[in-house]
Formats: structure tokens, C-alpha cells, sequence
């Protein structure tokens, strides 16, 4: 219900100034994500470009290999189970080559040494599948927080 009349009070403003630095736009933020399960792909590319990513994607860790050597990228997501070489190899050659780049690895595989082994290979956060979509785009949003890349 509103009030109207004597009793409504104006909104008040601050006497502080306000300097903000502004936000980075999501959209300049390029994510790699590495997943040959095209369902799983999709959801993910769909997530996170929904959260605004430009998200570029890879079926196989040599596809993404080439693209880390192309472009530049603000985070990688891959899974550990991929034709070939696999995501825990992936993450120790990107890890190599580019060093401050946040990885989060995932797997529906129930591995126990699975997340040691990632984290070792030099991924950033391990996560296992299923992925929900607000666990996906809160953690990548808070990886990127991390590096600087979003505010």
C-alpha cells in the first residue's frame, strides 16, 4: 500500500561524491570452453553467454590448443574426459603457456584422486558434474573477480 501525503518521506541523497570505477562489460570477457558431449557444450555456452561471456568453444584439447595459441582468453573450462588428449593434460599445456590464466576443470567421473590430479596439472577450481547454472556462472564470475578481469 502507499502513503501518500505529510507522511511520505523524500529519498535522501548522499553528501558523499560517488567516484566509481566503471565495470568491465562482460561481453569483452572471452571465455574457452572444452567439451565434446554437444548437449553439455550448449548448456554451458548457453549459460554463460547468458551471464554475457563471448564464449568461443572447442570439442578437443588439441582444438583448444590451437585456439589458446590464437587468442587470447580471460578463463578456460574444460572437462577431464575428452577424445584424445585429455582435460587434466589440457590444463598443464595451457597452465605452461599461459600462466596467469584462471582453469576450472570438471567431471562427472567419480574419481577421487580426479580433482588432486587437476589441481596439480595447474587448474585454478575443480568442480564435479552436474554443473547447476547459477553454480557455473557464480563460480566463473568469482574466478574472474579474482584475476581482476570483472568487478
Amino acid at each position: 500500500m502507499l502513503i501518500k501525503g505529510p507522511t511520505q518521506r523524500k529519498p535522501q541523497m548522499s553528501s558523499k561524491p560517488t567516484s566509481r570505477i566503471p565495470k568491465p562489460a562482460r561481453s569483452f570477457v572471452q571465455i574457452l570452453v572444452v567439451e565434446d558431449d554437444i548437449p553439455v557444450r550448449v548448456a554451458l555456452e548457453h549459460v554463460l553467454a547468458r551471464a554475457q561471456y563471448k564464449v568461443i568453444s572447442a570439442k578437443t584439447a588439441e582444438e583448444a590448443v590451437r585456439l589458446l595459441h590464437r587468442t587470447s582468453f580471460d578463463l578456460l573450462v574444460t572437462d577431464v574426459k575428452l577424445p584424445g588428449v585429455d582435460g587434466i593434460e589440457l590444463a598443464r599445456q595451457a597452465r605452461a603457456n599461459n600462466p596467469g590464466l584462471p582453469i576450472l576443470v570438471f567431471s562427472g567421473v567419480p574419481d577421487p584422486g580426479l580433482e588432486t590430479r587437476a589441481l596439480g596439472a595447474g587448474a585454478t577450481l575443480f568442480l564435479r558434474k552436474p554443473l547447476g547454472a547459477q553454480e557455473l556462472s557464480g563460480t566463473v564470475a568469482a574466478m574472474l573477480e579474482r584475476r581482476g578481469r570483472v568487478l
